[in-house]
């Protein structure tokens, strides 16, 4: 086995006077390829130990590194492992409890090591928390040629992950698509897909789809993962990019020149960098010049979950892009992805960010079965140190610490360095921008096995194999909570969650959420710093274009700043949210190629609707109407502070009642259920269990795409008649590759195929068809077809391979009859097809034109001569 061979790899590295690092790593990532993800996991400490021991000389990892991955290899493999004698005396001597034993000696040279399972006086139940196994598995569908040939895969992860792609890839101008999936269930390829289709991998100019992410860290993180995927792209301008802060001029260039002329296939940015850069400008030249085909927004539930003051830009997007899709003519598709969603949230964002009922939801929920949960409360910030210190040299790599602010996560940096850790970094709001470059890139190249971090680390960073996810704080509520848990496991096998909270915790989280909120002292003199800085729109009275850069009216000596700007910005959302003004319409003038300062900002003017003119210069009324919506919110935030409370009291107390996924399912109630393991169904003896996920599809059937069909096979298939071929059955491997491939030639590009071509050698179909991969399509199961009826299928030129079993093609047949008739449609059918609802043969049965299948050929061979 590759995994025995791994494995007697390290040991002889071990043992080797004179080890090739190098080469020794190479050779285990080769066998780790041909590994499944479980195998994968439990070899990783054996390359993270290789890169170590590379590194240790030169001071890159430190002695507890060393000791941490020796255990991670001996825990993982369940066996001792003979390593010099000298690096075991260097480990004994300076790293304090090593978590690992010596348990004989070989030689003078050698000895046998092990690592104990971790029994920690206060925690229980931790004798395999460390234990891997498989957890998350999906069933895959099969794939399809585009597919292929972009990734090399021939199945796509689940059939979720399947429709989601296809969703967005044949979504109608103008519409929405609003997808929620599992995390590791492959999100990400349901924007890099139809991107890479558009240009076809970078070589033509098909359009740029604009990314909205949430930090800086997975700007970057997508960009890097996406650019695997477009190696033939034609130059830089041709292939995805990130717009960040303090990147260079020349990546700047390529940016515009990319976005302007619409050869930029994916643009990774937050919304802080679209709202407030040249960017905003530039997309909407982009979207009026059709240049602009997709704006997404990945991690789509922040919108909601962090309240109607955090990351003001974040609240302005949907304002945003309603004026892009206004200049694109209607034309721009948008893209909502989420891993939970929660019902207020689906709520809000179907009202922002859809209209007139143009949306598509996908829905594939699940709680996540990967995730094992462990809690306790400290009496003392003290004793929570220990605790945790104690966690960090038992708990397996790569490790997740998450605390509050960036100087706690700085003090924990310089406590892990004390400890003899080197292999360690931080991840903050503070971080810059080029050093968020490099600790992401040293992260997904396994350089990095602990990252102390605030939030600002982890939304979409997607990192496999995250073993350890620990909470050194109390998150402020339990959506937080569990998307922060989330990095881990990502690989589908089993991953470790410790939340170690204090006492003191609780009241900075309370003093953090009143301090974040503006206060009505504030933002009146803001609300009429704007009002006097407004100018009237002509011809509406009640509609303002007001200065967002405006001083508060009792401070007039403050400057245009980052700062003020963001306190008016807040004070805005407080009275879109005190429903005295409706935000309209947002324009910034800025020239492209203008040096940006931190405080030398474009110009942002704002056009809102007040919604009682007469009463908006108030003082009482306006400061009484901000109090009273401050509080609402202030309400809200401690109630979910108090529920995030509530959880950690139920798991630690002595006898925990409530499995954790009835305390989740109640802020995600469209989810799933699972758990990998929480204090009380460790306590019933209850083991990791999971719900099956299924698909929940409710698609919008816009105007039939056909732009693709051949004319003459149009011809023969129009007034809503499909033309039925009809042969003389068996069909052969090559006979289906031969037909599907015809009909792809003709822009046919929806197959509905039978199970037992999807079977043995149909498993090989998506190899065979990328020679079309230039005409998008999709595959599609006749059992998908009957379970989800008219929301399987989209408004496409459609072919159906009849199933030859009676009592399938008769239940296919059934489900067809919901669909609209005028979707151009082939059926081939055995000549023989007896259908027990048509009481017949399907032939005789049928409208429309009958014909041999030959006919099939005959019009692939005329459009193919009609093209010189």
């Amino acid at each position: 086995m590759s995994t025995d061979a791994i494995f007697a790899l390290a040991t002889r590295m071990l043992q080797d006077e004179h080890p090739d690092y190098p080469a020794y790593y190479l050779q285990q990532s080769r066998l780790c390829k041909d590994l499944d993800p479980l195998d994968q996991a439990r070899t990783a400490a054996c390359l993270r130990l290789t890169l170590a021991l590379h590194d240790y000389a030169d001071g890159r990892a430190g002695d507890a590194d060393l000791a941490i991955l020796l255990r991670g290899i001996c825990r993982a493999n369940g066996q001792s492992i003979n390593i010099a004698s000298a690096l075991w005396r260097t480990i004994e001597r300076k790293v304090a409890d090593p978590g690992l034993l010596i348990i004989g000696e070989q030689t003078n040279r050698l000895v046998t090591i092990d690592a104990p399972a971790w029994h920690p006086h206060w925690l229980s139940h931790t004798g395999r928390i460390d234990a891997l196994e498989r957890r998350g598995s999906h069933q895959p569908s099969i794939g399809d040629g585009l597919l292929y040939v972009m990734t090399g895969w021939v199945h796509y992860q689940s059939e979720a992950q399947k429709a989601a792609v296809h969703a967005f890839l044949f979504a109608a101008p103008g519409s929405s698509t609003l997808v929620t999936m599992p995390t590791g269930a492959g999100k990400s390829l349901c924007m890099q897909l139809p991107a890479w289709s558009d240009t076809r991998g970078g070589t033509i100019a098909g359009g740029t789809t604009l990314v909205v992410v949430p930090t800086v860290a997975l700007a970057l993180d997508q960009q890097q993962r996406a650019s695997t995927y477009f190696k033939h792209a034609i130059d830089e301008c041709h292939r995805p990019q990130a717009w960040i802060g303090g990147m260079s001029a020349e990546r700047k260039s390529i940016v515009r020149q990319g976005l302007s002329n619409g050869t930029l296939p994916i643009l990774f940015l937050s919304p802080e960098a679209l709202m407030g850069s040249e960017l905003h400008t530039l997309a909407f030249h982009a979207a009026s010049c059709g240049k602009l085909r997709r704006f997404v927004v990945d991690e789509a539930h922040i919108i909601d979950a962090w309240g109607a003051n955090f990351r003001t830009d974040f609240q302005f997007l949907s304002t945003y892009r309603r004026q892009l899709l206004a200049t694109s003519g209607g034309h721009l598709r948008t893209l909502l992805l989420t891993a939970t969603l929660t019902t207020s949230a689906e709520y809000l964002l179907k009202n922002l960010f859809s209209e007139q009922n143009q949306l598509t939801t996908i829905h594939a929920g699940r709680l996540r079965p990967e995730i094992g949960y462990w809690m306790h409360l400290s009496r003392s910030l003290n004793e929570r140190q220990r605790y945790v210190c104690e966690a960090i040299r038992y708990l397996p790599r790569p490790l997740i610490l998450y605390t509050t602010t960036p100087a706690d996560a700085e003090d924990w940096l310089k406590q892990l360095r004390r400890m003899g850790y080197r292999r360690v970094r931080s991840f903050t709001g503070t971080t810059t921008a080029q050093e968020r470059e490099i600790r992401i890139k040293e992260w997904n190249e396994g350089r990095i096995d602990l990252m102390c971090a605030t939030s600002a680390f982890g939304l979409g960073i997607d990192k496999r194999d995250v073993r350890t996810v620990i909470h050194a704080c109390i998150p402020e509520n339990v959506n937080r909570f569990y998307q922060e848990v989330g990095r881990g496991g990502r690989d589908s096998c089993s991953t470790i969650s410790l939340l170690c909270a204090a006492q003191d915790d609780f009241s900075l989280a309370h003093s953090m959420v009143k301090s974040a909120r503006i206060t009505s002292d504030k933002a009146v003199p803001r609300w009429f710093g704007m009002l006097e800085s407004g100018k009237l729109v002509k011809g509406r009275g009640d509609t303002l274009l007001i200065d967002l850069d405006a001083p508060p009216n009792d401070r007039s000596d403050i400057r245009r700043s980052p700062k003020n700007r963001d306190w008016n910005e807040h004070t805005l959302l407080l009275a879109q949210r005190a429903q005295l003004v409706g935000i309209e319409d947002a324009r910034v003038e800025v020239e492209a190629g203008v040096p940006e300062t931190p405080y030398d900002l474009a110009p942002l003017w704002m056009s809102v609707r007040l919604r009682e003119p007469d009463r908006a210069y108030d003082t009482d009324y306006i400061k009484a109407t901000f109090e009273t919506a401050r509080s609402a919110e202030l309400e809200d935030l401690q109630e979910a502070l108090q529920e995030m409370r509530r959880l950690l009291q139920d798991n630690t107390k002595q006898s925990p009642q409530r499995c954790i996924a009835a305390t989740l399912a109640r802020n995600y109630p469209a989810m799933a259920h699972a758990c990998g393991g929480c204090p009380a169904c460790r306590s019933y003896g209850q083991e990791p269990y999971a719900q099956p996920l299924s698909v929940s599809a409710e698609l919008f059937h816009g105007p039939i795409n056909a732009s693709l069909l051949s004319g003459e096979l149009a011809a023969l298939i129009a007034q809503g008649q499909p033309l039925t071929l009809q042969y003389d059955p068996p069909l052969t491997s090559a006979g289906i590759i031969d037909i599907l491939g015809g009909l792809l030639r003709l822009g046919v590009q929806q197959m509905i195929l039978p199970e037992l071509l999807l079977d043995g050698d149909g498993q090989l179909l998506p190899q065979r068809l990328s020679a079309y991969a230039r005409t998008p399509h999709r595959l599609v199961h006749s059992q998908y077809v009957r379970d989800h009826q008219r929301d399987a299928l989209f408004p496409l030129p459609t072919a159906v391979i009849y199933p030859v079993l009676e009592a399938e093609a008769d239940q296919l047949h059934r489900a067809l009859k919901l669909f609209d008739p005028i979707i151009p449609r082939i059926n081939i059918v055995p000549r023989a097809l007896f259908l027990p609802c048509e009481h017949g043969r399907l032939v005789d049965r049928i409208e429309g034109l009958v014909q041999d299948l030959m006919l099939l050929d005959q019009i692939v061979n005329q459009a193919e001569i009609d093209l010189f």
